[in-house]
């Protein structure tokens, strides 16, 4: 018989992260469990620490990839692939947690089968533990169905913001498709959505996961070039074929992501001398297209007088 929990830990080039988040999850005060780490073909010397895990009675696999697979998501399936446990914690390289993490979120689910889904509140961390920003939610403990949670809280944005804050049942991947795996950024929003109709979703209102922010984490780089906006306008595109959105909010939802996109690429563009694609590049739809440069223009315009007034009540 397997382990209750497989944890598995994807790492590409955290070395100097790597001890704390291993030995976060190793101390867990919650024991059933098996660790699997990969790493995605690390150019430091993240081999040598995990190394150091070799002989370890809680880890299972260590893996190593001979070439980069350029993808987060890929490697989540590949330790998905050899994952014993009933359930599935993908605990990031450069995160770390409380003690209780894994006792907090498992006892729950293993006591309603109905769970398919459970998570916890993070912190987000910068420099030296310095807490930028944290989640939110106003209970300590919350039972949701799955259609609620999603049009609750999944559909304008990933409250799911972090993989390392969730666990989720291994049975509900065989009937997710494996369309998520065709982003490089925001493939888990697709994924935790997958999951989550099928069943009930547990939230904790706890602080129990430390998710950290830096220059060499995946999410950055596409931020640094407003390139997270292209792949979320994709995914909504998704969302309006699954019928998770209407649309009048698709159009409502991309218009506030192409918005934000031509604000943030203007700056980069002033700032690196450097051309971003265009958000529309992919859209083939016509009105759409239309519809957005319309509103765009129109809140330009908007932005622009309010501008022009603040400048002219001065003087």
């Amino acid at each position: 018989m397997g382990p209750v929990v497989s944890i598995i830990v994807p790492n590409y080039n955290h070395q100097q992260f790597l001890k704390q988040r291993i030995d976060s999850i190793i101390n867990q005060s919650y024991k059933d469990f098996e660790v699997i780490i990969l790493d995605d073909c690390s150019n430091d010397d993240s081999k040598k620490i995990i190394e150091n895990y070799r002989n370890h009675i809680k880890v299972s696999h260590i893996i190593y990839n001979l070439k980069n697979s350029g993808s987060t998501f890929l490697q989540w399936q590949k330790g998905i692939n050899v994952a014993r446990g009933k359930y599935i914690w993908i605990a990031e390289s450069d995160d770390w947690c409380e003690y209780n993490f894994l006792e907090t979120l498992i006892y729950p689910l293993l006591s309603d089968d109905r769970y398919v889904i459970g998570f916890s509140q993070t912190y987000m961390i910068i420099n030296d533990n310095e807490i930028k920003w944290k989640s939110d939610f106003n209970k300590l403990a919350s039972d949701l169905t799955g259609i609620e949670f999603i049009n609750t809280y999944m559909l304008s944005g990933n409250k799911i913001c972090n993989a390392s804050m969730a666990i989720f049942k291994k049975a509900t991947l065989k009937n997710i498709t494996k369309d998520y795996l065709q982003f490089k950024f925001c493939g888990d929003w697709l994924f935790w959505i997958e999951i989550a109709k099928q069943g009930n979703v547990f939230i904790s209102g706890k602080y129990l996961n430390y998710f950290r922010k830096h220059d060499n984490d995946v999410s950055s780089k596409f931020y640094n070039n407003s390139e997270n906006y292209l792949e979320e306008i994709k995914l909504l595109k998704i969302f309006l074929q699954y019928h998770f959105i209407n649309e009048i909010e698709y159009r409502s939802l991309v218009l506030e992501k192409y918005t934000k996109f031509k604000s943030s690429s203007f700056l980069i563009e002033e700032k690196k001398g450097k051309e971003i694609k265009d958000a529309f590049y992919f859209i083939k739809d016509k009105s759409l297209k239309y519809f957005l440069l319309k509103n765009y223009f129109f809140y330009t315009l908007r932005k622009k007088s309010k501008y022009l007034i603040k400048k002219l009540l001065k003087y």
